[in-house]
């Protein structure tokens, strides 16, 4: 989302033709939008190491010379034409999660005695600006009879959503290690963060998005181009989205089908396999974008 390419604009501006796109990406690099990017800073940092500054600009950072990943399964990209050479996609790379990814007794327990839950997690900024997404994804399910689990990552918003909902069927935790969850979920509403994301891919779950920034709002666009999920644009579009996950089913086939594809990848491995590789002195990584 953050290479420059006269094929796509930058993430959550509207695509207006090559030329204007190509002004789009050049105006990144301005001194006018150096104060939102805090490119000041970077400079004087790059200065104390004794690295050149000289008309340096914070977009620069997105593309090095040298070697550039993309930590994104191929399937989920669409790769312009005029991308750099030297940039490559390893697959995605996941984090398990504190002690390996172990679920606590309670949520086995939950998990254990009903109908597969829908996930719903916002990760960090997405849960503290809009805590209310959970009430009403919490209420929708009782209203069509799922039962839901409810990561809200924080002891305040977990408070105020079980003190909103007050059901059984939708259990709330502040965190609980999402990989092993999806496994045994029916479906997952997320905010598009990255991490999240790329899990719910790789689980084959239909997802509905709502996205909080720019980098999730490119996700959710991402899955509705191949099919596997829902962007939820304003609030009064969750409850309909949630409806037609579960009740209309047309994103389960080519979920299911997107996780199968990418369920071999190892983008941790290709990931540290390239910067080894270049570091050794090789001129290719092994793969390609």
């Amino acid at each position: 989302m953050f290479v420059p390419t006269a094929h796509a604009a930058p993430a959550g501006l509207p695509y207006l033709g090559e030329p204007l796109t190509k002004a789009m990406w050049r105006a990144g690099r301005t001194w006018v939008l150096n104060p939102i990017s805090n490119s000041g800073q970077f400079v004087a940092f790059r200065r104390r190491l004794g690295l050149d500054a000289t008309d340096w600009n914070v977009g620069d950072a997105m593309l090095s010379p040298h070697l550039n990943l993309g930590l994104f399964s191929p399937p989920n990209v669409d790769v312009k034409p005029d991308w750099p050479s030297n940039y490559h996609l390893t697959g995605f790379v996941h984090w398990t999660g504190p002690e390996a990814g172990a679920i606590p007794d309670e949520v086995s327990a939950f998990l254990d005695a009903g109908d597969p839950p829908v996930i719903v997690t916002l990760g960090t900024s997405a849960a503290s600006a809009f805590p209310e997404v959970f009430e009403r994804a919490a209420q929708a399910l009782d209203a069509l009879g799922v039962r839901g689990i409810h990561l809200t990552s924080s002891d305040a918003v977990a408070d105020r959503v079980r003190a909103a909902v007050g059901s059984p069927s939708q259990a709330v935790w502040p965190f609980v290690p999402l990989r092993p969850l999806l496994g045994r979920a029916r479906g997952i509403v997320h905010s598009g963060a990255y991490g999240t994301n790329a899990l719910a891919l790789e689980a084959g779950l239909a997802t509905v998005i709502v996205p909080c920034l720019f980098d999730q709002l490119w996700h959710a666009k991402r899955q509705m181009q191949v099919g596997t999920g829902i962007h939820v644009r304003r609030p009064r579009d969750l409850v309909p989205s949630l409806r037609r996950l579960l009740i209309d089913g047309e994103l389960t086939a080519p979920a299911t089908a997107f996780g199968a594809s990418i369920s071999g990848e190892d983008g941790t491995g290709r990931a540290a396999d390239a910067v080894e590789g270049f570091l050794a002195g090789q001129t290719r990584v092994g793969f390609t974008a």
